[in-house]
């Protein structure tokens, strides 16, 4: 999450170690099509009731009503939270908030793509799957790395790491020297 536009609230913040979970407000800053809209973080798995009161909450936050804007968009499994244990839980929240008019993400590791995928959310409109892929020590891997990704068909899509990190500021090479010959 970027540092620019957004302005965190918390709403709430429980460490206990059977089911440990929090909640923040910020603007989102991930490229996808809720970029900018008042998001609600959720870190953990929450009833339904608990999400309504953390919403309520957090829209009385003084900084919150300082935008003058409304929570739009739930961001489901903030920091990789979503373990696809009680799968059913989440996507009944999931569904629920949909209902309501919500945008809802829901952060997920590849290997939950399948369970998703079955569970018909993919189909809802304002359902944003969110595919988390750690990548520890990508800027170690330099300007020649690539990405590749495969569907079950066996059709790829691939992205070049060292164009994507030189975008980012992250990496730098050196300008290529271009000849002109006449």
């Amino acid at each position: 999450m970027g540092s620019s536009a957004a302005v965190p609230v918390e709403v709430q913040k429980r460490n206990s170690a059977v089911n440990p979970c929090s909640a923040f407000v910020a603007l989102e800053q991930s490229n996808c099509v809720a970029r900018g809209l008042l998001t609600l973080h959720l870190i953990g798995r929450m009833s339904k009731e608990h999400i309504t009161a953390l919403i309520d909450k957090a829209q009385e936050d003084e900084e919150v009503q300082k935008q003058s804007l409304n929570i739009s968009h739930i961001h489901f499994g903030t920091h990789n939270t979503f373990d696809g244990e009680q799968s059913s839980l989440w996507v009944d929240n999931v569904k629920h908030f949909l209902r309501e008019g919500f945008w809802c993400t829901l952060e997920m590791r590849p290997t939950h793509l399948s369970l998703i995928v079955k569970t018909g959310l993919c189909r809802q409109s304002r359902f944003i799957p969110l595919i988390s892929m750690p990548a520890p020590h990508i800027v170690e891997l330099g300007s020649n790395a690539v990405f590749q990704l495969t569907d079950h068909a066996g059709t790829s899509w691939s992205m070049s790491v060292g164009i994507f990190l030189q975008q980012k500021g992250v990496l730098h090479t050196p300008q290529a020297t271009r000849i002109v010959i006449e």
